[in-house]
Order: C-alpha cells, then sequence, then structure tokens
C-alpha cells in the first residue's frame, strides 16, 4: 500500500541523514513548524529503510555537484533548496 509520510530537515549546511524506505520517492519540498519539511511517497508493504543523504542551501550557495534537486523551502523571510547527495 502507498502512503505519504514526513521528515524535517535543520536549517544547516551541513550534510544530514535520514532514515527512510528505499522506496520513498519525494514529492513535495516545504517550510512547516519553522523547519524545511519533505512529504515522500512510498510502499510500505514493500519498505526497507536506510540512510539517504540531505543537503539544505540558501540561495546564492553551491549547489552539491553530485546533488540532485528535490524543492524550496520558504521559511521567515529565507528561501532554502534541498538536494539528495548520492556519494
Amino acid at each position: 500500500m502507498k502512503t505519504i509520510w514526513k521528515e524535517t530537515l535543520s536549517l544547516s549546511h551541513e550534510m544530514q541523514q535520514l532514515h527512510i524506505p528505499t522506496t520513498a520517492v519525494v514529492q513535495h519540498v516545504a517550510g512547516q513548524n519553522g523547519v524545511v519539511t519533505l512529504w515522500f511517497e512510498t510502499d510500505t508493504g514493500h519498505a526497507i529503510a536506510h540512510s539517504r543523504r540531505f543537503r539544505v542551501i540558501g540561495t546564492g550557495w553551491q549547489v552539491p555537484e553530485d546533488g540532485t534537486y528535490l524543492g524550496t523551502a520558504h521559511l521567515s523571510g529565507y528561501v532554502w533548496h534541498v538536494y539528495e547527495v548520492m556519494s
């Protein structure tokens, strides 16, 4: 069965890891309650969780070379961009 889940990321330039299913597909990124939030769809019947790496960067910052853009969140007058990093 497919379901939607969410996880949050800190406003930090450091690499962040989330333990989420391998089948997770990020569907939306936005600010919620002062934090960057990812909503992802996954098949809970076949979900094997593993660590996936993410970076939150501000506008004008260097984009991770090995990153895949996932979305943008607006928080407290700032704009933050989320990338999943593969290496």
